[in-house]
């Protein structure tokens, strides 16, 4: 296991300054199922390039960022990579609270999914600020304040 806290926040320091940009390119008269599409694409391309490009070697990959990109028979942009690692994450403090569950939960042994924001009781969307992480075990999800977390590569 190898400590990536700092290249993750790196990407969601990336996708707070870039929002901007992206969203006046996206925000158009589409109907929305093409802007998720895009949106998608966009987010797992640049996580891509921008954190498996510094943690990997050029035959590893790591798991799709989100629901990763539609490129047909893959979900990644780079998909000649062939060893899949997974994003592990911990607590910096105990117990998290889960905004989905309205719950405190041990979060060790869940996996990293995504940036997202709170909107609404018990829901999220893809998009800025991203100040929480969408974190996923065995198809169950939760949500927490992402600066609660170390994230660990597998």
């Amino acid at each position: 296991m190898r400590n990536i806290t700092k290249e993750i926040n790196v990407f969601r320091e990336f996708l707070l300054r870039n929002w901007g940009f992206f969203s006046f390119f996206n925000d158009t008269n589409r109907d929305s199922l093409e802007e998720e599409e895009r949106l998608e694409n966009w987010l797992e391309a640049n996580w891509e390039i921008i954190v498996e490009c510094e943690i990997c070697t050029p035959n590893e990959t790591l798991q799709h960022y989100g629901n990763g990109a539609d490129m047909g028979m893959s979900s990644k942009i780079f998909s000649f990579r062939t060893n899949y690692s997974m994003i592990r994450c911990e607590s910096k403090e105990g117990l998290l609270f889960d905004y989905l569950s309205t719950s405190n939960v041990d979060v060790n042994g869940y996996n990293f999914y995504q940036f997202v924001t709170k909107s609404g009781p018990n829901y999220y969307k893809s998009r800025a600020p991203f100040d929480y992480a969408l974190l996923d075990k065995d198809g169950q999800e939760i949500m927490v304040e992402f600066d609660k977390l170390i994230y660990w590569i597998m």
